[in-house]
């Protein structure tokens, strides 16, 4: 788990510093940032998909897959506003498989955001202080 928690952080720092490997624009990194930020608001103040979201998550299984955190991410957070549109190879990205990836990444995502609002983040912070955010990525990583 810690690997793992490492690999985001290290992702993060490469996204908000620029350093994208796998292709990709920092710019569309911080749209799709911003608009899991949007999501990730519109959920907080819908009560009814918060209750959704948390009986779907009860009712995962002991070992869930990315299809079960896609089908959650489907029904509790897709409907509350705008779709996230993905840029890549169509071909790639109408795969089932690809998808329920994309939509269990897109839902850990709000997940994150959700923290971040919740810690006192906002969104401007993101694209206006990204040096004081790096520097406490920086540390975090530091310590793992």
């Amino acid at each position: 788990m810690n690997a793992d928690f490492k690999l985001g952080v290290e992702c993060a720092i490469n996204a908000l510093s620029g350093n994208l490997t796998e292709g990709g624009t920092t710019a569309e990194v911080l749209r799709y940032g911003l608009r899991l930020l949007e999501l990730a608001g519109r959920l907080a103040r819908n009560p009814e998909a918060l209750k959704r979201l948390a009986a779907e998550l009860d009712d995962l299984p002991q070992q869930p897959s990315d299809a079960d955190y896609a089908r959650i991410y489907q029904h509790s957070i897709s409907p509350l506003g705008r779709r996230i549109q993905i840029s890549g190879n169509p071909a790639l990205l109408q795969q089932p498989a690809v998808a329920q990836e994309i939509r269990s990444l897109l839902l850990a995502g709000v997940r994150f955001a959700w923290l971040w609002l919740q810690l006192g983040g906002r969104r401007w912070q993101l694209i206006l202080q990204r040096r004081p955010v790096l520097s406490a990525l920086d540390s975090l990583n530091n310590t793992l």
